[in-house]
């Protein structure tokens, strides 16, 4: 009796064995199918968009007037994050002769100097 439920054990083991070789690269290959699919759905909408934000942007440009890009705009994309207020301080207001917005008394010319 142990010796045919030993049997009838080992062949239903066997035959899950080789069901799970036969079911994983199944299973492997239609993944590999699904991703496939998935990267060309991304593709085809990326191109999609990309015409669509060209289209966008050409009307943008034909409906706006042409502005003159000027110095200060484009220094304001491209400062620093740390601002030094160099030229709002009290001692370049002096050597501009913009002392009448400062409130500040007028800086020695040996501070102007250091600093």
């Amino acid at each position: 009796m142990e010796k045919i439920l030993v049997t009838i054990s080992t062949g239903a083991a066997s035959i899950a064995v080789l069901a799970v070789l036969f079911t994983v690269p199944s299973l492997y290959n239609t993944i590999n199918e699904v991703h496939d699919q998935v990267l060309d759905g991304v593709s085809v909408f990326r191109v999609e968009t990309d015409s669509a934000w060209t289209e966008m942007m050409d009307i943008q440009v034909s409906v706006t007037p042409p502005t003159k890009a000027t110095c200060q705009s484009i220094q304001l994309c491209f400062q620093s994050k740390r601002q030094t207020f160099s030229d709002f301080s009290c001692a370049n207001a002096t050597l501009r002769n913009d002392a009448a917005y400062c409130a500040c008394p007028p800086r020695s010319a040996v501070f102007l100097s250091r600093h």
